[in-house]
């Protein structure tokens, strides 16, 4: 078995950490390579790891004659956010009807009960009034942690960690309890005193964006819009997925959202959380709309070593089960209102791909194509 946390890593030839505005990753000369570096009994370096400095998948190109697949587009800018891990497993998992993959982090209904029994009580108003931050505390201790849900993938996979860790960190922003850069507008700063929520449930989730996908006149290949990601809110979120929202409505939680969304393409330049989901999204769709158009029910027979790395146990990986619960409070001319937040991240490719037109651009625009000379020491699965 590999050990992915342990790499070796050659410094003498840095050539895959250079910027460049479009690099080409092949994965069937990619899958060539594991293949030899495992039956050599070595393992992946810092150049297989981090796929060849790829920063942004723009274009995928579907080879059906070669059995390929090539992600293009910008690397070596900041924050990278694409690992060999993440894309063996979602190789291994993508399928031509791609189960949902995610988590949800959630308070637990005894806790929101405690919580509302405890709000319920006079006496907890009139301290509300004089002592906020005593109460805050006392319902977060109420509410406990929040429960995780990872749906789709091993919980115990690196992608399933990093994607809590994102979700995490986002409602920690909209809470104020994280700075980022550029700097994103709390949900309280987004509060509007006229329109204060009667309700204290804050959702955001994780999600595509609904944005078109465009493609050749050959149909394979597509080019991904510059920000797959969205922050929803519960009304959007709702909206999205054909489901029926609350009748309360807060228009905080809708501009937090709408917000975040906007300046997602520069926080995942300067936040690592963020540049993995992105990547973890990216990839994700890139490989179901590859799927779709070889027809192939999934990647394994083009892919063996690299799905086969994906599926491979990680049993002894922490899984995770709770994070501390965000509960806060704002002081408003009006009063003070108080906020439970939770959501999730939910990846669902199939949906996503479906997003698809005839792109002019796509049509008229040539693809990169393999130079017949290599530079000297480059890899041969990547240019």
């Amino acid at each position: 078995d590999i050990d992915l946390s342990k790499v070796l890593s050659d410094d003498s030839d840095a050539n895959w950490r250079d910027s460049s505005g479009l690099r080409t990753i092949s994965l069937r000369q990619l899958d060539e390579q594991l293949y030899q570096t495992i039956a050599a009994g070595g393992r992946p370096d810092a150049e297989l790891m981090n796929l060849g400095g790829l920063s942004r998948i723009s274009l995928v190109h579907v080879d059906v004659v070669e059995q390929d697949i090539r992600l293009i587009g910008p690397a070596g800018q900041p924050s990278v956010g694409f690992r060999l891990e993440d894309l063996s497993l979602l190789a291994s998992l993508v399928r031509d009807q791609t189960r949902p993959l995610g988590c949800s982090i959630d308070p637990q209904e005894a806790g929101l009960r405690r919580a509302h029994n405890m709000l319920a009580n006079p006496q907890t108003v009139k301290l509300l009034a004089r002592n906020p931050k005593r109460v805050v505390d006392q319902l977060a201790d109420a509410v406990g942690p929040h429960e995780v849900s990872v749906f789709g993938m091993p919980a115990s996979s690196p992608a399933a960690l990093a994607l809590v860790d994102a979700d995490e960190h986002m409602k920690k922003v909209g809470f104020g309890k994280a700075q980022v850069r550029p700097a994103v507008r709390t949900y309280f700063q987004c509060l509007d005193d006229g329109a204060v929520p009667a309700q204290s449930m804050v959702r955001w989730w994780f999600a595509y964006r609904d944005a078109s996908i465009g493609v050749n006149k050959a149909g394979d290949t597509f080019k991904l819009p510059n920000g797959c990601v969205a922050v929803m809110s519960e009304k959007q979120w709702m909206t999205a997925v054909g489901r029926k929202a609350s009748q309360n409505r807060d228009p905080a939680a809708d501009k937090f959202a709408k917000e975040f969304t906007e300046k997602l393409p520069e926080l995942r330049k300067s936040t690592p959380a963020y540049a993995r989901l992105c990547a973890i999204f990216e990839t994700a769709l890139a490989l179901q709309l590859s799927v779709d158009a070889a027809g192939e029910p999934s990647l394994e027979s083009w892919f063996p070593t690299l799905c086969g790395l994906g599926a491979l146990s990680q049993a002894d990986q922490p899984v995770p089960k709770s994070v501390d619960g965000l509960t806060t409070s704002h002081k408003l001319p009006s009063g003070t209102t108080i906020a439970v937040v939770s959501g999730g991240v939910q990846i669902t490719p199939s949906a996503a791909a479906e997003l698809v037109k005839e792109s002019k651009f796509m049509a008229e625009s040539a693809l990169p194509r393999e130079p017949e000379v290599k530079p000297a020491g480059q890899a041969k699965w990547w240019w």
